[in-house]
């Protein structure tokens, strides 16, 4: 078995930052999302990982190949965006022959491998999603599955089994997909997988499970979760993280991430909950709260940063 992530979108919801930095490398203190997503996949020991890139693809290659993460790891490059279910189509030379597991890049979570992948083997079911409970249907829309794991409703489509019995549920990210998957998705253009795929597999009835989770789970797609997951991982620091010179002169409030290869100048006040990244300079005089600075960014001298992402 193989593994997917899904790691080419433009990420429009965190723009302006992805003009320069692709969403799956945003860092999470010392992580990054594709950093995380790698290892998360790992979990269900794949033989090797597809990543598949479109919007600055060259920094995503550079990641990968200059780190080892223990297994092949395969980069590939589309000239235009194919969606999530061209996307997958793309990488078949690499997928078919098998099951394989799909991973978004842009959550955080360790689904649940083993349960997915026996009950997927169980039912035969092209895909098998992992579901949760679903705290905002108008933003993650609404799953229901009957009480053998068929989903009976994805969206706004109804199987013809389907009934209003059920909990409101949603899509993680996270799935295991047969191969058959491959001759319902057409080649050479983008497809969606919601809309193209699953929507069609559901009106027919069958063929497309899920399984529920309580795992945790976090959305890191806007900037607004991006910044809320950042803060919480300082929360969680046990003692603050320096590994860049700090001038005598800063003032420094804990908790705070300060990265190697980060400037810190003199008369700086940082923190608390800052999280300054790689390549990052923070001139004279800053004051830094509650915000995330991502690497190669400036914060000009005096100016005050809090509440946000830079």
């Amino acid at each position: 078995m193989n593994a997917m992530i899904l790691a080419a979108g433009f990420g429009t919801r965190l723009l302006p930052h992805t003009l320069r930095l692709p969403k799956p490398l945003f860092p999470v203190l010392g992580e990054t999302l594709l950093g995380i997503a790698i290892q998360s996949v790992l979990k269900a020991r794949p033989g090797k990982v597809v990543v598949n890139t479109h919007h600055l693809p060259e920094k995503i290659a550079q990641y990968i190949n200059s780190r080892d993460f223990g297994v092949e790891i395969i980069v590939t490059r589309e000239d235009e965006i194919l969606g999530t279910a061209g996307g997958i189509k793309h990488a078949e030379p690499w997928l078919r022959g098998d099951d394989f597991i799909v991973l978004n890049s842009d959550i955080i979570m360790e689904p649940p491998w083993d349960a997915l992948i026996s009950a997927h083997k169980k039912t035969g079911a092209v895909a098998t999603l992992a579901l949760r409970a679903n705290p905002d249907t108008t933003r993650y829309g609404t799953i229901n599955v009957n009480e053998g794991g068929e989903i009976t409703r994805f969206l706004d489509t109804r199987a013809p089994t389907h009934t209003r019995n059920g909990h409101v549920l949603m899509f993680t990210g996270a799935s295991v997909i047969s191969p058959a998957i491959f001759d319902l998705i057409p080649a050479g253009r983008a497809v969606d997988i919601s809309g193209e795929v699953y929507k069609p597999l559901v009106t027919k009835g069958g063929r497309l499970y899920g399984v529920v989770t309580d795992s945790p789970w976090r959305d890191v797609g806007t900037v607004a979760d991006y910044h809320a997951t950042v803060m919480d991982a300082l929360r969680d620091l046990r003692e603050p993280v320096i590994d860049a010179k700090v001038p005598a002169s800063a003032f420094i409030a804990n908790p705070v991430y300060i990265e190697k290869g980060a400037t810190i100048g003199e008369l700086c006040h940082i923190g608390p909950n800052a999280a300054i990244h790689g390549g990052a300079v923070i001139e004279k005089g800053a004051r830094l709260t509650n915000c995330v600075v991502l690497p190669e960014s400036v914060v000009e001298g005096g100016t005050l940063v809090t509440e946000c992402v830079r």
